[in-house]
């Protein structure tokens, strides 16, 4: 408040009018209040240009009242140009990136449009997987190229946590700061969880600030994001993503030559002006004809997303992004699971023991030579890398606790320390 305005209080010792911090009353009541008429809010801060509701173009600096964002940008911007034009010049730097389908390239324009796009829409934001058959194959630089566009920097990078609160404080934090992207590098094993899978679908975010008796309630403005290797989608968030997905047949695809631009960030950076319109002249030519109704696939939650971005990639003569999505989301999530319990069960018959503990499991791998129990030792073996085995298995006792597969299903006795076994039932 100080550095917005100067506080005084008089001083009888002086007989004047000296500067002040803001009185505590002052303090109190701001922060108590549930509004503030006639002072703009800003939803967010971004380093491009903003697409409006009605396809006009806010090209900065400073605070676009329509849209909310606050434009932060020193550079001059062309026209808007034909959607030809736009996807030449898009197309040309997404050349060499070996796409799994021509819908994941679609995919990945989808992510781009809707980073620059999103004052354009409301309602709720789906997640982009950057999901790949090997390491190294571009997918931290398909990010990269993203965000250079949009925010003219490289991409900022966060850890995937599976844990619920350092999930919940790093959900608070980039939706307090205002932040247009929140990226997770290098997601290992399953990708989904139930504070991210909310926030993805409320469209608002409700928490209490660290150290802090405050809650806060804010829009969710943040483009989720991640990149992995053969990530399996979990939970509820195959119904909230857009996957994509870069395949290549070569062992090392670090030792890649031939790119037509060896420095495509650099040919990035160079010509950002003229592709950031690029990917805003695509929607917003879909506006001004009227946003003509496309024959898209439902997609719950995400209607008006789905009907600006996915629309002006349709209506363009591009495949749609949702074809990337499972069919079936539910019953492939199913057979996955199905597949791990199968295998988990395969690995505690080898064992051969009556319920028992799992320190008397692990105790009894530990004591017996190493050929010995090679299906339970070749299961463990393939558990997440910061998943310890006691902490995977035990995940996947509770988890699997009581579930039928094949005649049989785990289930535990009563005590404290539950003693485990894999019992035979009548159903399948």
């Amino acid at each position: 408040m100080s550095a917005v305005a100067r506080f005084e209080r008089y001083d009888a010792r002086k007989g004047k009018w000296v500067h002040a911090m803001p009185s505590d009353s002052i303090v109190q009541a701001v922060t108590s209040a549930p509004s503030y008429p006639r002072i703009p809010s800003c939803v967010g801060v971004v380093s491009s240009p903003v697409l409006r509701l009605d396809g006009t173009v806010a090209m900065g600096p400073g605070y676009d009242p329509q849209t909310g964002w606050y434009i932060e940008t020193r550079c001059e911007y062309p026209p808007l140009m034909p959607p030809e034009q736009a996807f030449a010049l898009l197309d040309d730097i997404l050349l060499d990136f070996p796409w799994a389908a021509a819908s994941h390239k679609s995919a990945c324009l989808a992510a781009l449009i809707t980073l620059v796009a999103r004052g354009a829409y409301e309602g709720c934001t789906p997640s982009f997987l950057f999901d790949g058959n090997r390491s190294r194959i571009g997918k931290g630089l398909e990010t990269d190229v993203i965000t250079m566009i949009s925010e003219g920097r490289k991409a900022a990078r966060q850890i995937y946590s599976k844990s619920h609160e350092e999930m919940r404080k790093l959900l608070t934090t980039t939706c307090i700061g205002g932040s247009p992207y929140l990226i997770f590098d290098n997601v290992r094993g399953s990708f989904g969880h139930g504070p991210l899978e909310m926030m993805l679908t409320t469209g608002r975010w409700t928490d209490r600030i660290l150290g802090v008796n405050q809650n806060v309630d804010l829009p969710v403005n943040v483009v989720v994001m991640a990149t992995g290797n053969n990530i399996r989608v979990v939970g509820d968030m195959p119904g909230r993503i857009i996957t994509c997905r870069l395949e290549t047949d070569l062992e090392k695809p670090r030792e890649r030559t031939g790119f037509k631009y060896p420095d495509l960030l650099g040919h990035v950076k160079d010509n950002r002006p003229l592709l950031v319109v690029a990917a805003l002249s695509i929607p917003a030519a879909y506006i001004k004809a009227g946003s003509p109704t496309q024959k898209l696939k439902a997609f719950g939650g995400f209607e008006q997303w789905s009907a600006l971005v996915r629309g002006c990639l349709v209506w363009a003569g591009r495949p749609d992004p949702l074809e990337t999505l499972p069919q079936k989301p539910a019953e492939v999530r199913v057979e996955d699971e199905r597949e791990e319990l199968r295998a988990l069960m395969a690995a505690w018959s080898e064992l051969q023991q009556p319920p028992c503990t799992l320190a008397y499991v692990f105790g009894l791998l530990d004591q017996s030579p190493d050929k010995r129990y090679p299906i339970m030792r070749a299961f463990l073996a393939a558990r997440p890398k910061d998943r310890s085995r006691e902490t995977f298995i035990a995940y996947l006792l509770r988890h699997y606790r009581g579930r039928i597969l094949d005649s049989k299903r785990f289930e535990h006795d009563t005590r404290k320390t539950p003693k485990w076994f894999l019992e035979q039932v009548g159903g399948v």
